[in-house]
């Protein structure tokens, strides 16, 4: 049995999110806001192609990360269950599965914040500037989004680390339900986030047309 333990230790302690892809995530989000608020200017009516096929792909790659991420609230029910239950090593071992299927989730967040560059790289040629408004709204729930995402990372990390350590016997499912309720939350969040950036996206559409 202790020879388990040491095992599941091992197999849990998986990169999540590094700390290192946090912080590039961080400053993609100042570097790119801050060349959004720059570019702000008028002129004629127009819209980039850069811009519009950055967009198509980020509201695909976005749909992907709700997609993604919805599936995982089955997973987390799932997992709440087997710890009331008391089996903690089943409800870790479903954990583990989870948090090998987030990768996928942030690889698409890096693609995501690709998209995200070049539609604001593009965004000062954008016309006219109420249209460009609504483009920067969009852009600014999309990089909400990617915040959302580090902290759905780093709870799924905290979930693995509280079941490793009630495997031992030494957490509380108390701890446990409050951890897969803060994942809830940013799911949610993300799926709220989602939905405002398409919102504005639309609106955008009905001024350029």
């Amino acid at each position: 049995e202790a020879q388990d333990k040491r095992n599941w230790g091992r197999f849990i302690r998986m990169p999540y999110m590094s700390q290192r892809t946090k912080i590039s995530l961080f400053f993609t989000v100042l570097i790119i806001g801050g060349y959004a608020a720059v570019r702000l200017i008028g002129g004629s009516d127009s819209v980039p192609h850069e811009f519009a096929e950055a967009r198509l792909q980020g509201a695909l790659i976005a749909q992907e990360i709700v997609d993604l991420s919805n599936k995982s609230i089955d997973d987390l029910a799932e997992i709440s269950r087997l710890d009331r239950e008391g089996k903690a090593a089943d409800a870790l071992d479903a954990t583990s599965n989870v948090v090998i299927k987030s990768q996928e989730i942030r690889d698409q967040a890096v693609l995501l914040s690709n998209e995200i560059e070049k539609m604001t790289r593009a965004l000062g040629e954008v016309r006219p500037a109420v249209a460009r408004q609504a483009a920067l709204e969009s852009i600014t729930g999309r990089l909400a989004l990617l915040s959302r995402l580090v902290n759905y990372s780093a709870y799924l990390g905290q979930l693995a680390d509280a079941l490793r350590i009630r495997f031992t016997g030494a957490a509380g499912s108390q701890q446990i339900s409050a951890i897969i309720e803060r994942i809830n939350e940013e799911v949610a969040s993300i799926n709220a986030l989602n939905t405002e950036a398409t919102d504005a996206m639309n609106e955008f559409d009905t001024m350029v047309r």
